[in-house]
């Protein structure tokens, strides 16, 4: 990344984080590679516009509303459904699970679905434990993650039951069919909700309205 900008030729340049939430890649680390210094560094003729994540952008609860919905489909009610917000979670910066309750919070004020929980890889609620969770006999799980990588076509789906440690990954044909049965209960699982099309004005819309004075 330190290179990146030296092949630069623009002296006004917006660095967008394509990570759902402000965790410690995105306030720590990334700032420390670009050697940045707030919202804004000037750096000699250059201007360094430092924006929020991509999961951070308002119309990420519209896409989470739109996934599970989709999945869904017309085999189950939503008003008789768990919809499941899966994050990663992490012990090194609290403020990167924050996302993920933001939009359980904004998803669960629509009135759409019966309930609306989270749940995480790497701290509680830990999504392995999703059937305590919730009572509900349908479960939509959709991963407010960027891309379908490890994490979701197999870590995730061994933690919710959709595959053991010895099976082969999901492939990503394989996300958004469903339901599978569980016990007593049918599951949906989705991709990851980064893949949805619309992500890449969600990345142009943080460009266009940037505004160094919002912390």
């Amino acid at each position: 990344m330190r290179g990146v900008l030296e092949s630069l030729r623009s002296s006004e340049v917006y660095i967008v984080p394509n990570f759902i939430s402000e965790g410690y890649f995105t306030r720590t680390v990334l700032p420390r590679e670009f050697g940045l210094e707030g919202a804004v560094t000037v750096r000699g003729a250059r201007r360094l516009c430092y924006c929020k994540p991509v999961g951070s952008h308002p119309s990420m609860t519209s896409a989470l509303r739109h996934r599970a919905l989709a999945a869904l489909g017309a085999h189950s009610d939503p008003a008789g459904a768990c919809v499941l917000v899966l994050g990663h979670g992490t012990g090194r910066d609290a403020n990167s699970s924050a996302a993920i309750w933001r939009q359980v919070e904004a998803l669960g004020a629509l009135g759409i679905f019966g309930e609306v929980r989270a749940a995480f890889l790497d701290q509680e609620p830990a999504l392995a434990r999703w059937r305590e969770l919730t009572a509900r006999p349908d479960v939509v799980a959709v991963p407010f993650f960027i891309s379908n990588g490890q994490h979701c076509l197999e870590d995730i789906p061994a933690a919710l039951g959709l595959r053991s440690g010895d099976e082969p990954p999901l492939r990503e044909a394989d996300l958004g069919r469903g339901p599978a049965t569980i016990g007593d209960r049918r599951l949906w699982y989705t991709s990851a909700i980064g893949t949805e099309p619309h992500v890449a004005d969600v990345i142009l819309d943080m460009v266009e309205g940037f505004d160094p004075a919002v912390p």
